[in-house]
């Protein structure tokens, strides 16, 4: 999120924040996040430290599109479930 120099976040019209910018910001930074991991390739430690990002910034943009954290957390239960299942059976 675009912050002042005082680091509170910007506010747009109506002083509310300014959630399309802040929903582009968020898929920007998924995206860079998803390129540096396949630039870098499979280190494991440098993966899961921009995919826990990249979950991070996922989930502001759900919050700030209206999603319930409920729904969130159930999108990322499945998810770990289905990545563990892969990793146990990778066929």
């Amino acid at each position: 999120m675009d912050r002042n120099s005082t680091g509170h976040q910007r506010l747009g019209a109506g002083g509310r924040p300014d959630d399309g910018r802040a929903l582009v910001e968020a898929a920007d930074a998924i995206a860079d996040m998803a390129a540096r991991v396949a630039l870098n390739g499979p280190d494991i430690t440098y993966a899961s430290e921009n995919f826990s990002q990249a979950l991070f910034k996922a989930a502001e943009a759900l919050a700030l599109c209206g999603i319930e954290l409920e729904e969130v957390t159930a999108q990322a239960r499945r998810g770990h479930e289905y990545g563990r299942l892969c990793r146990e059976d990778p066929q």
